[in-house]
């Protein structure tokens, strides 16, 4: 008996431990995203966009199969490097979504989320500026910037990180909150790359120097409910016990009453 129930502990951590990045990506995907990247690549040069096959491409100096969250499987440690992406679409209701853990700042301007690489009309710069406030600027529609302070980059600490655009009504989450913002709406479309966008640089410049997984759109506005939810699941690691599990520890106690 003893051994059965070390067996069925042993088989259903692993099942837990592989159900929480499975967790995860289902909980994506059932929220409409249309592009999603896992970044849980072992090696290449291919960023797989897990929906549609917009796959992108490390570019420079990417370590992949660095350590993440619980639930998130591995991410891409972006030292010196960025990923480079095909155009995903234009929308004026819309959300984006990713996970940082940040080293240190870009010098100047910015450190680059997530851009397009010209400066035309409705184009996305997604930054974090020096200060360690998120801007999400559309070119032509200003920049939603919130406070201050908002992000430390201390090499350790996850951010989760969602902006939603709906009816002319921009929100930006960390951790799975709504925070304060400047106050600035974009009411028109948001161009996600309509020239060389790249995850974790600007033009090759403004490099994000850390950890980055789990990048997601969505052409719809994720609800507040929605954010916490993939933040609680990305954190803890704790998905929805998955059928085969239930299974299994039920013929582990099924066995237990008959001894």
């Amino acid at each position: 008996m003893k051994f059965h129930l070390i067996l069925a502990l042993s088989l259903g951590g692993a099942l837990l431990a592989n159900g929480a990045s499975i967790a995860y990506n289902n909980l994506v995907q059932s929220d409409g995203a249309i592009t999603h990247y896992g970044f849980d690549e072992a090696g290449g040069t291919t960023a797989i966009d897990a929906i549609a096959g917009a796959d992108g491409t490390y570019t420079g100096a990417v370590n992949l199969s660095a350590t993440s969250l619980p639930g998130l499987g591995t991410a891409a440690d972006l030292a010196g490097g960025f990923v480079a992406v095909p155009n995903l679409g234009s929308f004026s209701t819309t959300s984006a979504e990713v996970w940082l853990q940040v080293d240190a700042l870009a010098g100047g301007c910015c450190t680059s989320i997530a851009s397009a690489g010209s400066w035309s009309s409705q184009a996305l710069h997604w930054n974090i500026k020096s200060g360690g406030d998120f801007e999400h600027a559309v070119n032509g529609q200003g920049n939603s910037n919130t406070n201050p302070g908002t992000l430390v980059a201390d090499g350790t600490t996850w951010f989760h990180l969602v902006v939603t655009q709906d009816a002319g009504d921009t929100i930006t989450y960390v951790n799975g909150v709504a925070v304060p913002d400047n106050g600035v709406n974009h009411a028109g479309t948001l161009d996600y790359g309509n020239s060389n966008f790249q995850i974790g640089a600007w033009n090759g410049g403004r490099l994000l120097n850390g950890r980055i997984d789990e990048f997601a759109v969505y052409d719809s506005a994720l609800t507040p409910e929605q954010v916490m939810s993939h933040y609680t699941v990305g954190t803890t690691g704790i998905p929805e016990p998955s059928s085969s599990l239930l299974v299994l520890l039920g013929g582990v106690l099924a066995l237990r009453r008959r001894r």
